[in-house]
């Protein structure tokens, strides 16, 4: 038999309700009566978070602030108009590195909470000398600067295994991910695609790799980079590299469920897990593709690359589930299965986000690859493959599911039906889309009627 893992070996992260419902009733039995120490605990983490973190990122920010005035004001003043760029660029760089230093003692010291100001000065110094070294000081160009920068974002990544703080970690990927539009030039949107697409490998990577703290930091990065993100992907839709959004937008959905499914097998940020998922899919395989078809950058119908991205993923959904999750038991009743712990109910949840895409994303195919009457006969179809499975399995999610697509799809027809009718002579405003279908067949009338 094997010998349950010890406390320490499991990532202190987050915790199930059901879990930490149980292990609150435990710790108030064997506690007895609340005593003032407790009562007086949740005063004392909220001066701690207000006089030690809190004060900590305002006197790093005002560090940062007050060195940009200095060098604003020495080159008003010409103090350091003899002293030649490149040493100019070095000074700054060794202050920076030199508030490091002093976080890296500090840290030793005084512990995590008093290294975060000296530790985001630091960095912010150096953000600071990338921009103007390529901006002002003309040292590098505009590749040059963002390639600075982003290694200064690495650097922070590394205080942020070191420290602890999630507060450094969020503020370098952010400043990372902002860098692009500070460095300016123009890369071209695949330049962009691809650092941005760096930047979340390594905060993914890092998460997986360091569950602590970089679990916490995984979706406020996913936001920032995909806040970020958006005018590239406008930019891509403009211009026409519509391949290459797609190809990048895809390479997102598969790292974003690779570490999801990951952190799941550990049995850990189930939740968070899952709604990654869900917001990778709404994004990379639904909204980008539809923009892509919205803006006639595809062309149309069959042979099209953004019909048949929701597709590859919905096929690559199905297969995961079974080769990875729980196959048919994530939608099965629960009465019919038994119960479940912790780590098995986070890969559960995660086959249920699978299960779910699936169906999502051949929807959206089929709307997307198919034209005319064929599309709601597509969607009648699957939810009428959705109604046998669950008829098999006994499940009244699925079963609710089918019913849903099948609407949708009879609502489809009678679109498709009425907004042909009665318009054989004159071209309607639907011309050209892929709802038009003609000659109206008069057996859908018969059937409606």
């Amino acid at each position: 038999s094997t010998s349950p893992p010890s406390a320490s070996d499991l990532p202190d992260l987050e915790v199930e309700e059901e879990d930490s419902a149980d292990e609150s009733v435990v710790t108030s039995l064997a506690s007895g009566p609340p005593s003032t120490r407790s009562d007086a605990r949740p005063k004392l983490e909220l001066e701690q978070l207000i006089g030690g973190r809190i004060m900590a990122v305002v006197g790093g920010v005002i560090v940062i602030l007050a060195g940009l005035f200095f060098a604003k004001l020495a080159y008003d003043n010409g103090w350091i108009g003899g002293i030649p760029a490149i040493v100019r660029a070095l000074l700054l760089a060794g202050f920076g590195a030199g508030l490091l230093v002093v976080g890296e003692f500090v840290h030793r010291r005084f512990g995590k909470a008093a290294a975060i100001g000296p530790f985001l000065a630091g960095l912010g110094i150096l953000y600071v000398d990338a921009w103007v070294s390529g901006t002002i000081l003309g040292l590098f160009d505009p590749l040059g600067a963002l390639v600075a920068m982003g290694l200064v974002t690495i650097v922070g990544i590394l205080v942020t295994a070191r420290s602890g703080s999630v507060a450094i970690g969020i503020t370098s990927i952010a400043a990372g991910a902002f860098a692009p539009y500070f460095a300016g030039g123009d890369g071209g949107p695949a330049g962009l695609g691809l650092y941005l697409t760096g930047l979340l490998v390594v905060a993914f990577v890092a998460a997986s790799a360091r569950p602590r703290p970089f679990l916490r930091i995984r979706v406020p990065a996913f936001a920032i980079l995909l806040f970020t993100a958006i005018p590239w992907m406008i930019l891509s839709i403009d211009k026409g590299d519509i391949t290459v959004l797609l190809i990048i937008g895809s390479g997102w959905w598969l790292l974003v469920h690779a570490q999801a499914l990951h952190t799941s097998m550990r049995g850990v940020a189930s939740k968070w897990n899952a709604g990654l998922g869900f917001a990778s899919t709404a994004v990379f395989a639904i909204a980008i593709p539809l923009a892509v078809r919205a803006a006639g950058g595809g062309g149309g119908a069959w042979n099209t690359l953004e019909g048949w991205i929701p597709l590859g993923l919905a096929a690559l959904s199905m297969v995961t589930v079974f080769q990875v999750g729980t196959g048919f038991d994530a939608i099965r009743p629960a009465e019919d299965r038994s119960p479940l712990r912790r780590r098995e109910r986070a890969v559960d949840l995660m086959s249920l986000v699978l299960w779910v895409e699936t169906a999502v994303l051949l929807f959206v195919a089929a709307g997307l690859l198919l034209e005319g009457p064929a599309i709601p006969v597509a969607w009648c179809g699957l939810g009428l493959a959705a109604a046998y499975l669950a008829h098999r399995i006994r499940s009244r999610g699925v079963a609710v599911c089918s019913l849903l697509i099948a609407l949708l799809g009879q609502f489809a027809a009678t679109v498709v039906v009425f907004m042909n009718a009665g318009n054989r002579n004159v071209d309607p405003w639907f011309a050209g889309s892929g709802w038009q279908w003609t000659p109206v067949s008069e057996q859908w009338l018969a059937l409606m009627a």
